[in-house]
């Protein structure tokens, strides 16, 4: 694996703003010359090369892809824009498409092909790709890989409640809008219009994103392609074997995506 120097996006420290700091990781495939590329999309809190999203990136690695692996705004983690209190799912989804617009315009300069780029993220991650598929880039994506995927504000919000006597009172402190802004999101209502192979990854002991929410989304989906469960996983990929389920699923997508008359 070859980590290119980061690349810079944005100027203000606003995390808001629509111009806002962050950065951006490539990843090439040691000894090969991709063409194919991927955009690894992080969930809240989160940084392009966390211990977690590494068992995301590495697999496309493994299989020729080049990756792309931003640091989005608002997360205790990264040095982007923000802190973990900024957080709103708007915001996420707008970097998210930042770094999706950043790599097709980028593609030819790093010889990558536009006509196969593939989407992946995990948690609040899995949305923004999911939605991007869904909207700005319908037509444009190869397929989509959610992991432990956020699916709606009121899931989430049902789950915190569930989750401790004070979740919600935990989750109003540690980001302020999200009982306003969560509910306002779900991928659920979209779950018709994701026609290309999607495949999605929960972790058997997942209680942020359960596998029962995880399961739900994908028996909507269109064009659902595998479903794997993490026999080890809570939210965080957690165990020796998450990875290679990971690499399971998008075996399987690469797959389809060859046998694809579209392809």
């Amino acid at each position: 694996m070859r980590r290119l120097p980061a690349v810079p996006l944005g100027t203000s420290s606003d995390p808001q703003d629509p111009d806002a700091q962050m950065s951006i990781d490539v990843f090439q495939p040691e000894g090969v010359r991709a063409e194919k590329v991927a955009v690894v999309i992080h969930g809240r809190n989160g940084n392009s090369d966390s211990p977690h999203m590494m068992k995301v990136v590495r697999p496309y690695l493994r299989r020729g892809y080049a990756v792309v692996s931003a640091n989005l705004c608002a997360s205790e983690w990264n040095g982007s824009a923000g802190t973990g209190a900024d957080f709103t799912i708007g915001q996420h989804l707008r970097d998210a498409r930042r770094v999706v617009q950043w790599t097709l315009d980028n593609a030819e300069d790093q010889g990558w092909r536009t006509d196969g780029l593939v989407l992946a993220g995990h948690s609040m991650g899995g949305y923004a790709v999911l939605r991007l598929a869904a909207e700005e880039f319908e037509g444009r994506i190869a397929h989509v890989l959610a992991v432990s995927t956020f699916t709606s504000g009121a899931r989430q919000i049902e789950v915190r409640r569930a989750l401790a006597p004070d979740g919600i009172e935990v989750l109003a402190r540690e980001c302020p809008r999200a009982l306003d802004e969560w509910p306002t999101h779900d991928i659920l209502a979209l779950a018709d219009r994701l026609t290309l192979p999607v495949g999605i990854v929960a972790g058997r002991g997942d209680m942020v994103t359960p596998p029962a929410n995880c399961k739900e989304l994908f028996d909507l989906l269109p064009d659902g392609i595998c479903y794997l469960v993490m026999p080890e996983a809570q939210h965080c990929m957690e165990g020796e074997t998450s990875e290679a389920v990971i690499e399971a699923a998008l075996v399987v997508l690469d797959q389809t995506r060859r046998e694809s008359p579209a392809a």
